[in-house]
Order: structure tokens, then C-alpha cells, then sequence
């Protein structure tokens, strides 16, 4: 806010601005809300260039997996800083302590409130994903997410972003093949590359012996024991790709190089 300073002739001149309040109940700003204003720029930070198309669309992709482009009415500029200041009033509403005022409704028709717990096998893969450091943190979805389409669906992505956890047995042993959502795994080609008599389909108890999780929701991570892992080297085409969260109706944001760090894993054609 701005005081208007009479002139000497009375009329309003130019403007002081005002000094604000002593504010002697103020505290620093809590940690959560610095963290969530960090992992709204982080998740919402434009990953690659400008392109221009043959109508004169341009676009560029956001870290969250949205295209972000100009219109009849708006520039590409415009689109950018709005959806950034959309990411970041999310991001602090979702955290804000209880009783503020606020501006705007909370929580908005369809969000979930912040404090509703991940289910426990989502939940030991956020752990797993936080001490490994990973940039993504693992969100629930309203609807199942089962099939790499899906997930696409949901989370309004290409299907080849859709990182799918396939399990195998590898000459009897637990497989773990991180595979685009836009092919299927060649089991024998990835057998002579891994260089294994035989790659076959798990049943539905061996995965879950193997990873702890139910087909569907199975991560990368948050396993009982590290499993030998394959990552399919078409997720490398994708700035952001996105993977089970341990449950159907979990998921998060990763990269073709987070994965690979993350499991340890050999990338590999593993399809086409």
C-alpha cells in the first residue's frame, strides 16, 4: 500500500510508501512452507526449448510432464508464469497451517487435503525416494492407474512417459524391467543382451514376494532387497517420465537418469 502526499497546493502529489507495522508476534517463515515453494520450482521449471510449429504454435515442456504453449489470446510467456504461480499457490495452500485466512477456499473441489496419509506401501516408497534424494515425491491419483494408459490418462502425458515396472524371472531370479509404456519387453532379445537362457513373466506372487507391491503399483523402489534391474534406454527420449508409487493409484516424477541412479539398473533396449 501506497499514501498519497499532498503538494504544497493541496493537491496529491507524488507517492511515500507506507512504512508497514511492527509485527513483534512475527516468525520466520516455517520449513514446510520454504520446502513447498522449492518443490513447486523444481517440479515446474521449463526442462527444454522453445519449439516453433508450422502454425506458429510454440510450446515447451514443463518438468511436471504439461506442454506449455501461446494461444489466440496469450503468449507463451504468459502461459509459463501463470502456470508457475498456479504451481506455487498449490504447493503453500496444500501446506498451510490450519485456521489462516484465506483468499481462496481450501481445499479446492476434488483436491485432497494436505495432511491425508500415503497407504503404507506408498508411503515406503516416498521414504526410499527421500533418502535416495530423489526431485519427485509420490502423489495419489483419484482414479486406478493399473495400464500405462492409464496413467497417461490421468496425468494427461505421452504413454511412452509412462515408465511401467514389469517383473521377470531372469533363469529363475527376480527381474525388474522399467520399460516405456509404448512397447512391449522382447524377453528374447533382453535374454541374449543379459545374456540368460530364459526370461519369463512373473505370476502375481512372485512379484509381490519380490517387491513387496501388487502388479499395477509396482515402483522402482521401496523393495524388501535390491532387484537386478533393466531401464529401458526409450525413456531417455522424455525430459520427465513417470513411475508407479507402490499402489494403482500412486505415481510419481522422475527422469530417464534419476531411475537409472536410482536402481542401479543397466539401460538397455528392451523393446520396440
Amino acid at each position: 500500500m501506497h499514501d498519497a502526499a499532498p503538494a504544497p497546493d493541496g493537491t496529491v502529489g507524488h507517492v511515500q510508501p507506507t512504512q508497514p507495522p511492527d509485527l513483534p508476534h512475527a516468525v520466520p517463515v516455517s520449513a514446510v512452507m520454504r520446502g513447498a515453494k522449492v518443490r513447486a520450482h523444481t517440479e515446474h521449471t521449463t526442462v527444454s526449448q522453445v519449439a516453433t510449429h508450422p502454425d506458429g504454435t510454440m510450446t515447451i515442456d514443463c518438468a511436471c510432464g504439461m506442454t506449455l504453449t501461446n494461444g489466440p489470446g496469450w503468449s507463451l510467456d504468459e502461459h509459463i508464469r501463470l502456470h508457475r504461480a498456479e504451481a506455487r499457490f498449490l504447493a503453500l495452500a496444500q501446506v498451510a497451517p490450519p485456521g489462516i485466512p484465506r483468499l481462496v477456499s481450501w481445499p479446492l473441489p476434488g483436491e485432497e487435503p494436505a495432511d491425508e496419509p500415503l497407504p503404507p506401501r506408498a508411503q515406503v516408497v516416498a521414504d526410499a525416494l527421500a533418502a535416495a534424494g530423489a526431485t519427485g515425491r509420490v502423489r495419489q491419483l483419484p482414479d486406478s492407474a493399473r495400464t500405462a494408459a492409464q496413467a497417461a490418462q490421468a496425468l494427461g502425458c505421452h504413454v511412452g512417459q509412462i515408465a511401467n515396472s514389469l517383473v521377470f524371472l531372469a533363469d529363475g531370479e527376480p527381474l525388474l524391467v522399467l520399460t516405456s509404456g509404448a512397447h512391449r519387453v522382447d524377453t528374447t532379445a533382453l535374454a541374449a543382451t543379459l545374456e540368460v537362457e530364459a526370461i519369463t513373466r512373473a505370476t502375481p506372487e512372485q512379484v509381490r514376494t519380490a517387491t513387496g507391491q501388487a502388479i499395477g503399483g509396482v515402483a522402482p523402489v521401496g523393495h524388501p532387497a535390491p532387484l537386478r534391474t533393466v531401464v529401458d534406454v526409450a525413456l531417455d527420449a522424455y525430459a520427465q517420465v513417470w513411475a508407479a508409487g507402490g499402489t494403482p493409484h500412486t505415481v510419481f516424477p522422475t527422469t530417464f537418469a534419476e531411475l537409472v541412479r536410482l536402481t542401479g539398473g543397466r539401460p538397455s533396449v528392451v523393446g520396440d
